[in-house]
């Protein structure tokens, strides 16, 4: 009977370690270092190796990424009605713009074409936003409150 609960108990014990393996949970962060969002990263248990780990150390924030700032602009914040987003004028190349609400739902797409554009947010509701802006293979991300 010992033995038959030792055995039940390796086996839980491998199980739950499987489970606390199968998922993980990243986090995305601001230049300033303010944390804007956490996704939780699910694994199928077919995907799960031995050498899984809960941190994932080719996606952690190091000084190197810290000190890489964008040299794209974003004001006023907190915005009322119109938001200024500058392009530096040595990449006036067309970029991309994406903003979500604090649920995840991408409200607002489009292009950057200008050094200074002006992007409407009147019709949005007070709150926190997400504004991804997406030139030459980088992305950049702010927290924009709307008054």
């Amino acid at each position: 009977m010992k033995t038959l609960k030792f055995i039940f108990c390796l086996i839980l014990l491998v199980v739950v370690k499987q489970t606390v393996k199968a998922q993980s949970i990243q986090y995305g962060y601001d230049n300033a270092g303010n944390r804007i969002s956490r996704m939780i990263v699910v694994q199928k248990s077919s995907e799960l190796n031995l050498s899984d780990t809960l941190v994932d150390e080719s996606k952690q924030i190091n000084d190197e990424m810290l000190t890489e700032t964008g040299l794209v602009k974003v004001y006023p914040n907190p915005v009322g009605d119109i938001l200024h987003v500058v392009l530096p004028a040595t990449e006036l190349l067309s970029a991309e713009y994406r903003l979500y609400n604090t649920k995840g739902v991408l409200l607002e797409i489009g292009r950057l074409e200008a050094s200074n554009n002006k992007l409407a947010v009147g019709h949005l509701s007070p709150g926190l936003y997400l504004l991804l802006v997406h030139k030459n293979e980088k992305t950049e991300q702010w927290k924009i409150l709307k008054k």
